[in-house]
């Protein structure tokens, strides 16, 4: 890692930023390696048990992206269908509704998709 980040600047922008869907370069090539690191490290947090179950798929190819990133929009279109309904569009949530809508425009066009997996199956024991 870098010795040039500021501890504090690193720690404000964690704990004063909330999302950045909009602000997201879709044009800028992320490094695969940063990313394996970036997983390395997150690796390293703790998990009931230590068991740590879980693992990453990194998607780069291009078509495979889009794939998922239609499989997202259309999972969240019934979603921000029923929001439409409860969300006033100059209310408080109309902001996160929508980035929630950005986010299932572009996800596919994103220059990485990192998607966790839990092993084991649904309501299994740890």
């Amino acid at each position: 890692m870098t010795d040039d980040i500021d501890p504090a600047q690193a720690e404000r922008l964690l704990t004063t930023t909330r999302t950045v869907r909009k602000r997201l370069d879709l044009s800028r090539l992320v490094d695969p390696n940063i990313v394996v690191e970036c997983l390395r490290i997150a690796s390293q947090a703790p998990t009931g048990g230590n068991l740590q179950r879980t693992r990453w798929v990194v998607v780069t190819d291009p078509d495979k992206k889009a794939a998922l990133g239609d499989l997202y929009r259309r999972a969240m279109d019934p979603y921000h269908s029923i929001m439409d309904t409860l969300v006033e569009r100059t209310g408080p949530g109309s902001k996160i509704m929508e980035s929630s809508r950005y986010l299932a425009e572009v996800m596919g066009r994103a220059p990485i998709l990192v998607i966790p997996c839990q092993l084991g199956a649904p309501g299994e024991a740890s």
